[in-house]
């Protein structure tokens, strides 16, 4: 209602200016009031952002906040084997994710330990059996594909059904070598291995 009588005062408040000045004055008036919405939007992004931040004890970066509101919420937790075997294929094509979630560790190898999302992705164009590694929301590799058909059949047995699912993860590498180049950045799933 508010918003109803601001506009209407605003309207009557430009026809008093005709011309081209006065459209000039709406106009400028609007850039000026579009500018001040996208501000007040942006610290409401960064508060929103805080907040997920106090809340999980993690810090959330660029556009993860609105990632993680439409991941599918995990349903199982795998149990806890310390066996870390599982290695994670696709994470070539992750390495700033992976750089950003290893954090500074100068040129040392990281060794961060950290919780995976195992999402499935039934809507794959490469795979229908494939299931997505996310780590703080962001995607950062793949199961692998020959063991992807069978950790289905494990997390059904388990759960109930092929949901989200959460497990301890590694993320491993990224040290400087000899040549002065950092190594890749490289996951590994808290899983025990499957029977194939």
């Amino acid at each position: 209602m508010f918003v109803h009588h601001f506009v209407s005062l605003l309207l009557e408040m430009f026809k008093m200016l005709e011309g081209p000045i006065g459209y000039l004055a709406m106009c400028a008036f609007i850039i000026v009031l579009w500018l001040g919405l996208r501000a007040a939007l942006r610290a409401m992004t960064r508060g929103a952002k805080s907040l997920v931040e106090s809340a999980t004890g993690t810090a959330v970066r660029g556009a993860t906040v609105a990632k993680q509101e439409h991941a599918m919420a995990p349903a199982y937790a795998w149990p806890r084997c310390d066996a870390f075997e599982m290695e994670v294929t696709g994470e070539s094509h992750h390495q700033r994710a992976l750089k950003a979630l290893a954090g500074d560790h100068g040129d040392e190898t990281a060794r961060l330990e950290v919780v995976a999302t195992l999402v499935p992705d039934d809507a794959n164009p490469y795979d229908s059996n494939a299931v997505r590694v996310e780590i703080g929301g962001q995607l950062v590799g793949y199961v692998p594909r020959e063991d992807a058909p069978v950790y289905r059949e494990r997390l059904k047995e388990c759960a109930g059904a092929v949901v989200a699912a959460t497990c301890g993860a590694i993320i491993m590498g990224g040290f400087i070598g000899r040549d002065g180049d950092r190594a890749s950045y490289g996951v590994r799933l808290d899983i025990a291995p499957f029977d194939l």
